[in-house]
């Protein structure tokens, strides 16, 4: 066989198994790529990779530069960009694009392409293998390990030793790629910078490990008695461009306002340090009306400790705003080296100092006025701040006892809204006991605080200044007056001049007081003072009842402030007393005849009683001002005349407030009764400087009582009893009436209930022998003349006084009666609210309709729940025409037969 004709059958066996013949590629053809990793986010060259392709076929005229299309697809989005690469010059065959990534889709410009996070770029050209560019967004992770943020260092050798790791584009493997990137400033490096001073890798201990570098750097720093402060700050830039640096921030609080035009921060930490070491270092405001906004450091007073910014800070209005003092900055991805070579000095002592982490801002040092007697606070001199660890009990004497507690503070920065401890400086100490006002104690400490650095603060002592102040021990020698108090006070130390005192009507049942002006206290000998407190001197004048509040206020020759009282009279420190000159605050008692006012000039008609019940109220007593606390009058010389002739009357009380004098078997006919009163204070006077004694009276006319009166028509009438009448016979109750028929209805046979007249004996004979409260009956009147009932008497000798009894009603009609217990009687009552028993369980009315029956008309009336009646209507209880809609209403007195849809307690 031919070799021409054995490659044709190898041929057909390769195509039969499925090979594909590939095109052959022009020769020469190639495509680069400037770099694989790129960030999207940078904005810069970073973003940036450059494609070169080496075309000669493209290369089609040599006297001009030709242009090619390169392809660059998204493999993630599935989207393709075609960029132009222009020829590098004219003949040359090579061609060259920059592709600029951007993490958009939208708006993309001639040459740029769209990629975010971990995407994939591929980027081919015909007769070129594919090559490929992925995205990394994602900054390298710096990791601090020493020293730790907010450490501080003795002098001496410092070593920071920091990690770096990316676990996506990474860091060159080698050592000198990281230099070699860091001197040409190209993706893949690592340098530290302290101070103003950089260190690149060549400078540095280089350690690999996963994903990254271990970087260390060991500088000398100080020497003893020095103090240092240098910001560092590591920069870790990935093969993609990210940029990277630690978390931990250099935080501080500004120490004095910056300039209005927002332009600068005040910070008296960083004065004495250099202007390079914070120029170009990002500063981000943390607290306050320009929290969250970024600036760079453009230049530095290191005299003042003042940050100028490129651009001012500003209002959510965009207006320049300045930075106050004690707001809360940091410097971004920047740390602060701090050395301290000067152990902590023990500065001063104050008693009665001591800190209250709940309070306010700016609220929390609490001294002199808000002084403790059992606290004293202690002032160190130190660069960094004291170790807390090291400040216990033990350590310290105060006149040669040893506190029962410390508590650490840094005062400045904890006062504000947002509490900083960077650096404590202050002890508060808590005593066993109290101290005396004048106290000046010794207070030693022993070797053993530390400050953060680890230097040691020498043993020493220093005298306690005088921070508490006066302790006042008031007096007022009455707690209720009506003429003057006497206020005494003594001081337990010196005073530099004589107690002020502030005397203020209670304003409101809160304890609110309106002080008067200071009152100067006169020396009484010994420390005492004395002031007697009369006439116009209480707050409010003489005339006036009120509940004065009593606040002393003095200053010891240390210039403390002592108070005793409080500015409310809410409390146990309040000092108080009661100044009331009149009775009753001035007003008449409140009289009553039953429900009936007895008002002076006027003669009101009551329905005799027996008993006969008057009260005599002395409330007011008990209200004559805010916080009255004696509420209690005696009355006493009461008289009770009927005409000229005095009647027996009994007086209690059980509150001393309100008095009942009681009147047995009254008579009718015209009383007067007179009556004087006596406060707790001595009161018995309306008036300051009336009468010494004032004589209350008051007349009223007792009338055989009404009765009640229901009127009957020729024919049926349809009536019910409104009360429980003296009596329930029927023949006593109808005696007077032509009624010559009755009839109930009784829902239990399901039949009406009889009695009629006897011709001969007037006498009722049947079913019925006495009506009930409660039920309706049908009269049957041969006349006009109306039914007249007169309630049952209350005497003593009568049975006790009984509610109006419930009515069972079953489904369907019931005939009922409308009640009332009040007096005097009403002609009627609201329907909704008389059958408001009536339920069902959902809570809906159970009855659907009342009937009533009117004899004059012959006709029957209804009402159904939630009726109302229209304005113009007659109102059929009374007669009179309605000027407004109003609610129906049942007549007091008439009967009424009530549908309900299922068994209810009907209770009047």
């Amino acid at each position: 066989m031919s070799l021409r004709r054995s490659l044709v059958l190898l041929m057909a066996l390769l195509l039969a198994l499925g090979w594909t013949p590939r095109p052959q590629q022009p020769p020469g053809v190639t495509l680069t790529v400037s770099r694989g990793w790129v960030s999207s986010l940078s904005g810069d060259a970073n973003a940036q990779f450059t494609v070169t392709v080496r075309s000669p076929a493209d290369n089609r005229r040599s006297d001009v530069q030709d242009a090619i299309g390169v392809l660059v697809r998204n493999l993630d989005l599935g989207l393709q960009w075609t960029v132009v690469a222009p020829e590098t010059g004219p003949d040359t065959g090579l061609f060259l694009a920059t592709v600029t990534v951007r993490n958009r889709l939208s708006g993309l410009q001639p040459g740029e392409v769209g990629g975010f996070h971990l995407n994939t770029l591929e980027v081919s050209y015909p007769g070129a293998p594919t090559t490929r560019v992925r995205v990394d967004d994602q900054p390298p992770i710096v990791r601090v390990l020493s020293p730790q943020p907010g450490a501080v260092l003795r002098p001496g050798e410092v070593t920071l030793v920091v990690e770096v790791t990316d676990a996506l584009s990474g860091f060159p493997g080698e050592a000198e790629a990281l230099q070699a990137n860091a001197l040409r400033n190209q993706p893949g490096f690592v340098t530290l910078e302290v101070g103003a001073q950089p260190f690149r890798p060549s400078a540095l201990a280089l350690e690999r490990i996963p994903q990254g570098w271990r970087v260390r750097l060991t500088l000398f720093i100080g020497g003893p008695g020095s103090v240092v402060r240098l910001p560092w700050s590591v920069v870790a830039v990935d093969l993609a461009g990210n940029r990277g640096g630690p978390v931990e921030a250099l935080r501080s609080i500004s120490t004095a306002d910056g300039s209005p035009d927002g332009l600068s921060l005040v910070d008296a930490n960083w004065v004495g340090t250099r202007s390079d070491y914070w120029v170009g270092r990002q500063v981000q405001v943390l607290t306050g009306p320009a929290r969250g906004q970024v600036r760079t450091v453009a230049s530095f007073n290191p005299q003042e400790g003042r940050l100028v910014v490129n651009e001012p800070f500003v209002d959510p209005a965009g207006r320049p705003i300045p930075i106050a003092s004690g707001v809360l900055y940091e410097f971004i991805q920047t740390l602060l080296l701090s050395v301290d070579g000067v152990p902590p000095v023990l500065v001063s002592a104050e008693t009665g100092s001591w800190w209250d982490p709940t309070a306010p801002p700016g609220q929390r040092l609490k001294r002199q006025a808000d002084a403790r007697r059992n606290s004293i606070r202690l002032t160190f001199s130190d660069d960094s701040g004291l170790e807390e660890a090291s400040i216990v009990p033990r350590i310290f004497r105060v006149g040669g006892e040893t506190p029962i507690g410390v508590q650490v503070v840094d005062i400045r920065n904890e006062s504000l809204p947002t509490p900083q401890r960077l650096r404590p400086l202050d002890v508060f100490l808590t005593l066993s006991r109290p101290l005396p006002s004048d106290a000046l104690p010794v207070v030693a400490i022993a070797e053993g605080i530390k400050d953060k650095a680890g230097n040691t603060a020498p043993s020493g002592q220093v005298v306690a200044n005088d921070g508490i102040g006066p302790g006042l021990t008031v007096t007022v020698d009455k707690t209720l007056t009506r003429d003057s108090v006497t206020v005494r006070v003594v001081a337990d130390e010196p005073l530099r001049s004589a107690p002020q005192l502030v005397l203020g009507a209670q304003q409101d049942e809160a304890g609110r007081v309106a002080p008067s002006a200071p009152l100067a206290m006169t020396p009484a000998g010994g420390g005492a003072y004395t002031l007697q407190v009369s006439g116009s001197a209480h707050p409010l004048g003489n005339a006036v009842p009120q509940r004065v509040n009593v606040l002393v206020q003095a200053v010891d020759l240390s210039g403390n402030p002592g108070q005793a009282g409080t500015a409310s009279t809410v409390g146990l420190s309040s000092i108080t007393y009661e100044y009331d000159p009149v009775l009753n605050g001035g007003k008449e008692p409140i009289v009553k005849v039953g429900d009936i006012p007895l008002e002076s000039g006027l003669l009101p008609s009551v329905d005799v009683t027996d008993p006969l019940f008057i009260t005599v109220d002395w409330s007011a007593e008990g209200q004559e001002y805010p916080g009255d606390t004696h509420a209690r009058v005696e009355m006493f010389a009461v008289d009770v005349r009927l005409g000229d002739t005095p009647v027996s009357s009994a007086l209690s009380t059980q509150d001393g407030r309100r008095y009942l004098v009681v009147l047995a078997n009254p008579q009718p006919g015209d009383y007067l009764i007179s009556f004087s009163g006596r406060d707790e204070v001595g009161n018995q006077s309306l008036s300051p400087g009336g009468p010494e004694i004032t004589v209350f009276r008051r007349v009223f006319r007792l009338q055989a009582p009404s009765p009640f009166t229901i009127p009957l028509t020729p024919g049926w009438n349809i009536i019910s009893l409104p009360f429980a009448p003296a009596t329930r016979a029927v023949n006593s109750l109808l005696a007077d009436t032509d009624v010559d028929m009755v009839m109930t209805w009784d829902g239990v046979s399901g039949a009406f209930l009889v009695a009629r007249r006897n011709p001969s004996t007037r006498l009722f004979e049947g079913d019925i022998s006495s009506l009930e409260v409660g039920r309706g009956y049908y009269l049957r009147s041969t006349s006009f003349r109306p039914l007249r009932l007169t309630p049952a008497g209350g005497g003593a000798g009568a049975p006790a006084p009984q509610p109006p009894g419930p009515l069972v009603l079953r489904p369907g009609w019931n005939l009922i009666g409308i009640v009332s217990t009040a007096r005097p009687t009403p002609l009627s009552l609201p329907a909704d609210a008389y059958f408001a028993t009536l339920r069902t369980p959902a809570g809906t009315p159970s009855w659907s309709r009342a009937y009533w029956y009117d004899g004059v008309t012959q006709t029957w009336l209804s009402i159904t729940p939630g009726q109302v009646w229209s304005a113009g209507s007659t109102h059929p209880c009374t007669g009179g025409v309605l000027s407004a809609p109003q609610p129906a209403e049942v007549c007091v007195g008439k009967g009424y037969w009530v549908y309900v849809t299922q068994e209810g307690v009907l209770v009047p």
